[in-house]
């Protein structure tokens, strides 16, 4: 059977695996050639080409319907990638070499706030802020010339004047044509922006807090080394940060401090304390040393730290009001010591005074009734002396308690250094030296004249004392103070001067010097280091300091000699004192009748005895309301009352004042073993007649009554 002849074009489907029509006219024609060679097929050949060709014809179906597939799923790749370009986080735009968008997506679109459409063909240049075009010109420069991605921050703007931060990074492209083409992508970063300012503006601020805090913030590594001091270390100890940091942590701590420091550094750094404080001094750039009170905790497991964070804290001005604290009670505890014992010793001494001018009094009695070559007569001498002895010895007592016999009045310091000076040159060994240094234009100071020359010669023979037997000198200097001067450092009389200037006299010795716990003793009373103490020495010029408003200042080290420095108000120009001027003893009139009032028998029975012996005759009362009673009875029979200051029920100025209600011209002669200018000072108005300083002799007392009833 022969095969039929078809025309070319209703060829079927060609070679395996290629479509129909696919291979052009040329590869049928060969296709028909072939066949006419073969010539007819056999029918088996035929039913095996016909199957063949009918899988063949699957065959193209399958690979067809893959090819549909594969152009689908391509179409669908090609639509989400341009999904994602349009949509993607970040703007993606192509550049000219010129700079011109040549293609840009959504979001880059969207970040300029630009329709995309009016986006083409415009200079990118136009969309940057003015201050960062050159930035990104010089990206572009180096993207050229290295040819590797380049990225800057830049600040975009938008056409309503806003703008944005954006990350730039640009790459090279080529585009179909081979012409180079920028590739810009867009990240915008304007909210990491804002909070990098923000925490910007934190760590200034933070900075600026540590700069200008009081405290020095420091952290120290586990080996003790400094790693970071806080900028604020140079205006409070001199050093720049960069000069500590690297050196050791202790060095610059006081030598007496390093111990406890380095005990106190090893445990917080092995973590035995997590915050614990230590206070010690540390040493400033000009090598002085400032106290600190130093915190740390233990951070070795922060990362960031990697050590002990701490601060010093400058407590030198709290630690130096801690010691002038400390040093003022101690001042004023030694003055309630001395206030105590000032007041026992003037209570003492007012209470002797009251025995001993009985015993006064009756051994001059005694005397004067005995003839002058009774043998009792030696032996009342010696009680006459004893007791002039002990009046001496209660004089210094009322001194220390500042309530001696004063006539204060404007003295000149210098002159009774000189006069003092003078006298003791003469009875001190010649081993000892005196150095005399006055100031000229010192002005005068209210002073007792007597019981200044008494301060200055028990603090210059306390000096000749301290220097002993092997010679030395003794350096006496006068001068100006202001009242701060007297009331700053050892000062152990409370208070100072307060008001006005004040002049200073010092006495510096070069023995033996004095440890504190005897500075502490030295003004207490028969307190001597040399042997048995004989009178109150010191503590009488404390307490005629006392009574002159006065201060003392002692600086002693033991070897290094010491040294006193006595301050006295200094009087005005105008102030005048006037001096006690004694009156010589006139004769009474004729004697009279004398009131004597005092709660003292023995007193009462002595002078009343001396009176009667003048011709007196005399009337006694045991206190002020009895005598009272008595003068308002017969208030003209009374010359002269003689009253104690001290009584019970009325004192001597309560009854003083109601007699002169009775009558205002009675005389008064005030006797009391207190201080005159105390004991006066205690009337209002006009004071008494005349003063007796208990005890009194013979003599005296009739000094004071006849000078009274002249007065009068």
């Amino acid at each position: 059977m022969t095969r039929k002849e078809k025309n070319p074009d209703d060829a079927g489907p060609g070679p395996a695996g290629s479509p129909a029509g696919t291979s052009g006219p040329s590869l049928r024609q060969r296709a028909e050639a072939a066949f006419r060679e073969t010539g007819p097929l056999a029918p088996e050949a035929t039913r095996s080409l016909l199957h063949e060709l009918q899988v063949h014809q699957i065959e193209l179906e399958m690979q067809n319907e893959e090819l549909r597939r594969s152009q689908n799923e391509l179409e669908a790749s090609r639509a989400s990638y341009q999904n994602l370009y349009e949509f993607s986080p970040a703007g993606h735009c192509t550049l000219s070499e010129q700079g011109l968008i040549l293609q840009a997506n959504l979001t880059f679109a969207s970040l300029l706030g630009v329709p995309r459409a009016k986006l083409h063909q415009q200079l990118f240049f136009r969309f940057i802020l003015k201050e960062d075009q050159d930035a990104f010109y010089l990206l572009r420069k180096q993207l050229v010339a290295i040819g590797e991605p380049q990225a800057r921050d830049l600040r975009l703007v938008r056409p309503d004047g806003s703008f944005l931060w954006a990350h730039a990074t640009a790459t090279i492209a080529h585009d179909q044509t081979g012409t180079p083409v920028h590739r810009i992508e867009l990240v915008d970063i304007s909210e990491r922006k804002r909070l990098e300012e923000q925490l910007l503006k934190q760590a200034v601020i933070l900075g600026k807090m540590v700069a200008n805090i009081g405290d020095v913030i420091v952290i120290i590594d586990a080996e003790g080394i400094n790693r970071y001091k806080s900028p604020n270390l140079e205006a409070t100890f001199g050093w720049k940060p960069e000069e500590l940091v690297g050196a050791k942590a202790l060095e610059n701590l006081h030598p007496d401090d390093q111990d406890a420091a380095r005990q106190f550094l090893g445990e917080i750094l092995a973590g035995s304390k997590a915050k614990i404080g230590f206070e010690c001094r540390y040493r400033c750039k000009n090598g002085q040393y400032r106290w600190i009170h130093f915190t740390g905790v233990n951070l070795l497991s922060d990362p960031d730290i990697r050590g002990l964070l701490g601060n010093y804290h400058d407590i030198t001005e709290r630690r130096r009001l801690e010691e002038e604290s400390r040093v003022y009670q101690r001042q004023v505890l030694e003055a309630q010591k001395h206030e105590s014992l000032s007041v026992l010793a003037g209570g003492i001494a007012h209470d002797f005074n009251n025995i001993l001018a009985g015993v006064l009094g009756q051994a001059e009695l005694v005397i004067r009734d005995l003839p002058a070559d009774s043998p009792a007569q030696e032996h009342l001498k010696y009680v006459r002396e004893g007791a002039l002895r002990a009046a001496d010895l209660s004089g210094q007592m009322l001194a220390y308690s500042g309530r001696g016999h004063f006539f204060i009045q404007p003295e000149s310091l210098n002159q009774a250094v000189e006069k003092v000076v003078n006298l003791l040159r003469l009875t001190v060994r010649k081993s000892i030296g005196f150095v005399v240094q006055l100031d000229p234009t010192q002005p005068l100071i209210l002073a007792d004249a007597a019981q200044l020359r008494h301060v200055i010669t028990s603090l210059l023979v306390n000096a000749a004392e301290a220097i002993g037997e092997g010679g030395g000198t003794i350096t006496v200097r006068t001068g100006r103070a202001q009242p701060e001067a007297a009331a700053s450092g050892t000062t152990v009389l409370l208070p100072a001067p307060s008001a006005g200037s004040t002049a200073f006299l010092e006495v510096a010795d070069t023995g033996c010097g004095m440890d504190a716990a005897t500075q502490a003793k030295i003004f207490e009373p028969f307190f001597s280091t040399k042997f048995t103490g004989r009178g109150l020495g010191l503590a009488a010029v404390l307490g005629i300091m006392r009574g002159h408003n006065g201060a003392i200042k002692i600086r002693s080290v033991p070897g290094q000699g010491a040294t006193f420095q006595l301050f006295f108000p200094c009087a005005a120009e105008s102030e005048a004192v006037p001096v006690a001027v004694a009156t010589a003893a006139t004769p009474a009139a004729a004697p009279g009748c004398v009131l004597i009032v005092d709660d003292d028998e023995a007193i009462r029975i002595t002078v009343g005895d001396m009176l009667e012996l003048e011709g007196f005759e005399v009337v006694r009362a045991s206190d002020g309301r009895e005598a009272v009673a008595i003068f308002q009875a017969e208030p003209e029979r009374f010359r002269l009352v003689l009253m104690d200051l001290t009584m019970p029920h009325l004192d001597g100025v309560q009854a003083c004042m109601a007699m002169r209600c009775i009558r205002a011209n009675v005389r008064v002669v005030l006797m009391s073993g207190f201080d005159r200018q105390e004991a006066i000072g205690r009337f209002k108005g006009a004071a008494p007649a005349g003063y007796l300083q208990k005890p009194f002799a013979y003599a005296e007392l009739f000094k004071v009554l006849h000078a009274a009833l002249a007065a009068g």
